[in-house]
């Protein structure tokens, strides 16, 4: 069993020109199995058309959305309890999942009325839960210099949340960060507002936490679930052609059937040659979003616990002229 889920808040997708950036950032993901998304902001009478946007299945509300990005997943059911909160059932490697996203509302007086009237799936197996839940939950996500805020909402969603268990636990992360943002007099601040739970019967699973460039004040979230018994590889294997534009691979790769006589022993050197030039091709394509995103949380991480040093730094980069009264 092997499945990964995402979720971001996207900042809005009404406009024509953020929903093709958007969407081009989402396929370069190919690992990723199904997106969630938060605050698409999608005029109710603009779903339908925008269902057909997505190159394979997608679901949309104003608020939330999911988007397949794997064929071999078969939709069971899906329905809404709101425009904030979307469920499906599907299945994927013969194993059955119930999905949930949710887009918790920002200000707290909604808040609590949404989550008075919002329930998990708590009863179900193989239950995820991601979104937006606008809560910081973990102390130690959170960096800044001022005190965090009491909140009474936070234990009415820790409440709905129940005996479901976060991803960043099982993944032994301490600390991880998803939204940045600045507040009052230019301070910064950084927190984790993004979240994937787990139903306990997938707690044993392998889970990889990882965050992404999301193209918003936001970092997309992703969680890698596989059991703990290695998969063998699978005997079906795709090209992806667009290796073969490179004069390099396409000539290894031919020499790799000159010289073997047997086609057998040729077809398995070649597969095992293209797949991994294949592999390094799809890295060496996201290693320059992956360092400039690790470049800008670094520096926003120092922003927020430095502040002082950084302004220190600009005083003494400006070049300083000899008094001449």
């Amino acid at each position: 069993m092997k499945i990964n889920i995402a979720t971001l808040n996207v900042k809005g997708m009404a406009g024509p020109d953020k929903f093709t950036k958007m969407a081009n950032l989402l396929k370069t993901y190919k690992d990723i199995d199904i997106f969630t998304l938060q605050e698409t902001n999608i005029n109710i009478e603009n779903v339908q058309k925008t269902t057909k946007k997505w190159p394979k299945d997608s679901f949309w509300t104003p608020h939330v959305a999911i988007l397949i990005n794997n064929r071999r997943i078969k939709i069971t059911n899906i329905f809404t309890t709101s425009s904030r909160s979307m469920i499906m059932d599907f299945t994927l490697h013969s194993v059955n999942y119930r999905l949930e996203t949710v887009y918790i509302p920002p200000d707290k007086t909604r808040r609590s009325a949404f989550l008075e009237s919002w329930t998990s799936s708590l009863s179900h197996t193989n239950y995820i839960l991601t979104g937006d839940f606008n809560l910081n939950l973990v102390s130690a996500n959170r960096l800044n210099t001022s005190l965090e805020r009491l909140d009474s909402t936070k234990d009415l969603l820790l409440s709905k949340l129940n005996n479901l268990i976060d991803t960043q636990l099982l993944a032994s992360i301490s600390s991880i960060q998803t939204f940045y943002q600045t507040v009052t007099r230019g301070r910064h601040v950084a927190s984790k507002l993004d979240y994937i739970f787990l139903s306990p019967d997938l707690s044993d699973h392998n889970i990889r936490l990882t965050v992404r460039a999301g193209n918003s004040d936001h970092l997309m979230l992703s969680a890698a679930l596989s059991s703990k018994a290695e998969f063998a590889d699978s005997s079906q294997w795709k090209l992806n052609n667009s290796i073969l534009k490179n004069t390099h691979v396409l000539n290894k790769a031919m020499n790799i059937c000159f010289n073997h006589d047997d086609w057998d022993t040729a077809k398995t050197s070649l597969k095992t040659y293209l797949s991994g030039a294949s592999r390094l091709s799809a890295k060496n394509r996201k290693t320059e979003i992956s360092r400039s995103q690790k470049r800008i949380n670094s520096y926003e991480k120092t922003l927020i616990l430095f502040p002082k040093s950084l302004a220190l730094g600009e005083r003494k980069s400006t070049p300083q002229f000899p008094n001449l009264s």
